[in-house]
């Protein structure tokens, strides 16, 4: 039972990546071959990834802390200490974004 989970995790897993990857393949195809390029679907289509990208790692560096810091101050204490960090870094670039 054990050998069949693991297996489909590792099927799982390689989808993903070929996924991933067939993507990105697909994405340079079209930004090679085509002729004339729209700045605002890029402009947008940029943003759009850009975006995805932060939130995901800031997802999973908050989720590391709060872990970390509960070892040492308890759960509570973990997740008051992460916290205050995370909503001030996304404040900042709010700011940031609306000054330039």
């Amino acid at each position: 039972m054990l050998a069949c989970m693991e297996t489909k995790a590792v099927i799982f897993a390689f989808l993903l990546t070929l996924l991933a990857g067939l993507s990105t393949g697909i994405g340079s195809a079209l930004a090679f071959f085509t002729r004339r390029t729209n700045p605002r679907f890029l402009s947008a289509s940029l943003g759009f990834s850009a975006g995805v990208m932060v939130y995901v790692s800031m997802v999973e560096i908050f989720a590391k802390s709060r872990e970390a810091l509960s070892v040492s101050y308890g759960q509570k204490g973990g997740y008051a200490l992460a916290v205050p960090p995370f909503s001030r870094n996304c404040l900042d670039s709010v700011r940031r974004q609306a000054h330039s």
